[in-house]
């Protein structure tokens, strides 16, 4: 199975532990692997709701069709895929979640929804990280430190995993 990986890269101050809620909404768009069209707009999901596939058997956190040949896509969220970066990351890339892409392509990302973190030694949380910008600072009273997030940036992969 080919899986599309969204990965961060950050510098890291006096923060850890990047990463999302479960019930984050992603904003991405998505390429048509058949006829190269990109979504207009960005595609809105999340991993607690769910839609059937055609028949009902099983089910995908997104369903569309190309605008241009018609295309089915849809896309599932990788169960257990949710990772944090970590300070010891800061400014590499490393994985945040999986996407199982069936007829599409992710192309970008939008982090116009909350991220959360804590500090180095995990006494104080962040829960409402606002990374729209691509920056984020603030200040830790607990440890009388300034904290942020700077060039943050994101991009996809792609790996293949096996079907166990």
């Amino acid at each position: 199975m080919r899986v599309s990986v969204l990965e961060i890269s950050a510098q890291l101050e006096n923060v850890t532990n990047l990463t999302i809620s479960s019930q984050y909404e992603y904003h991405i768009k998505f390429k048509c692997n058949n006829c190269d069209t990109e979504t207009e707009n960005f595609m809105t999901f999340s991993d607690d709701s769910k839609v059937p596939l055609m028949g009902g058997k099983s089910f995908v956190n997104l369903i569309f069709k190309c605008k241009v040949c018609s295309r089915p896509s849809n896309v599932s969220i990788i169960d257990g895929s949710l990772r944090s970066y970590l300070a010891e990351d800061s400014t590499n890339f490393k994985p945040l979640i999986e996407f199982d892409c069936r007829g599409c392509d992710p192309i970008l990302f939008q982090p116009i929804n909350r991220f959360q973190c804590t500090n180095m030694d995990n006494t104080t949380e962040f829960n409402d990280v606002d990374l729209s910008e691509l920056n984020w600072a603030d200040y830790d009273e607990r440890t009388n430190e300034s904290v942020g997030i700077y060039d943050f940036k994101y991009r996809f992969t792609t790996i293949k995993k096996s079907t166990k």
